[in-house]
Parts: structure tokens; C-alpha cells; sequence
């Protein structure tokens, strides 16, 4: 190992406060791929794709939508690969609460204003998204690693 893994290693430990291993910190500092998970931690397939990035040894970052709201860009990069429509979780609480199975809406704007709406999670790489709608979904993540 090199002496600026070495340090790259010591800094990360020192930051974190973790000791992580070697790969995690190869891909996530020299920034070869990380992946972004976007969701809510009462989602299951969040957690399957956290435990999946986790057991892979996949560098990652969780936002957590209902800590923080993604910012614009992040919603651009999001509708330039998956179409706002398919986005919408007709199945959730928020969705029959509010009636939007008998009116008209924008998907881009109810989206980025009410997160509760959103199909979760949805995992990011570089300027591409894609929606996790199934367990087997997770495949798609392995075949850009």
C-alpha cells in the first residue's frame, strides 16, 4: 500500500471516526464510482440497497428525504433520466390523502414540493438515475461496478 493510501486512510479515520476498508476508501476518495441512494429509512428496498452497497464494499451516500429536500439540480439530473410520471408513488398514504387519483397535476412540481410522493429509492451515478421498483433491481447497480 502507498504512502498516500496511508494517508488517505488516516484522514478518513480521523474524519469519520470509523476505520473503513481500503477499496471504500480507494473508489469513494479518488472518486472512481459513488453512488448516491436516495429514500427514506422506513422504505425496505432502501435498505436492501444500503445493505447491498454495504456488503459490496460499494462507495455510497444516503440522503434521507425526510432530513433534508433535494436541491434543484439534483431534480434536474433526476427527470433527465427517469420520467416524472413513473416517479409518483400512486400507492402511498400521501397520494390518496390528497385526492391526486381525481385531479390534474404537475408530476415535476408536485414532486419537488411534497417528497412523500416520490417512489424510493432512487440511486444516482454521476449525471444518471434509475429507480429501484423490485429486489432484482439491484443487479443494475452491479452491472455499472
Amino acid at each position: 500500500m502507498s504512502t498516500d493510501m496511508k494517508t488517505i486512510a488516516y484522514q478518513r479515520k480521523i474524519t469519520t471516526g470509523r476505520n473503513t476498508s481500503m477499496n471504500s476508501i480507494v473508489r469513494d476518495e479518488l472518486g472512481a464510482i459513488m453512488f448516491q441512494v436516495i429514500g427514506n429509512k422506513k422504505c425496505i428496498l432502501t435498505k436492501k440497497a444500503l445493505r447491498y452497497c454495504k456488503e459490496r464494499n460499494i462507495a455510497h451516500q444516503f440522503v434521507d428525504l425526510q432530513a433534508r429536500e433535494l436541491a434543484i439540480g439534483e431534480w434536474e439530473k433526476i427527470f433527465s433520466s427517469i420520467n416524472s410520471e413513473d416517479l409518483v408513488d400512486t400507492s402511498s398514504k400521501y397520494y390518496k390523502k390528497e385526492g391526486y387519483a381525481w385531479r390534474e397535476y404537475n408530476a415535476k412540481e408536485e414532486l419537488m414540493s411534497h417528497s412523500e410522493l416520490l417512489k424510493t429509492p432512487i440511486i444516482k451515478y454521476k449525471q444518471k438515475a434509475f429507480l429501484l421498483e423490485t429486489e432484482q433491481d439491484l443487479s443494475k447497480m452491479e452491472s455499472i461496478v
